[in-house]
């Protein structure tokens, strides 16, 4: 009973802690506002939901493919997790795009 109770522990502090399953994926329709930056492999976005917050977003992979996709779109479905970004002393959510639609 004992080590049963220990088990169940350490997998509740494992959730908890996000080691079981490291980054859930979110789907979600936002707005393609601005292309922030853009380099040969990576592709920072801002994006934009329905009630008008903005999210930093960044995709790596296929630039050219990626940006031909949003070329005519104002508003496109994503396939997300959510991470936090440092970068000299400060520290924001981004979202790394998995897939774009």
């Amino acid at each position: 009973m004992k080590k049963k109770a220990i088990v169940d522990k350490t997998a509740e502090t494992q959730e908890a802690l996000g080691l079981v399953n490291p980054h859930e994926s979110c789907y979600n329709r936002l707005i393609f506002k601005y292309r922030a930056d853009r380099n040969r492999n990576v592709l920072k976005t801002v994006l934009e939901d329905a009630n008008g917050s903005r999210l930093e977003g960044i995709s790596f992979g296929d630039v050219k493919a990626d940006l031909h996709y949003t070329e005519n779109k104002d508003t496109v479905c994503l396939l997300y997790y959510p991470e936090i970004n440092e970068f000299q002393g400060r520290r924001t959510v981004q979202a790394v795009i998995e897939s774009w639609r």
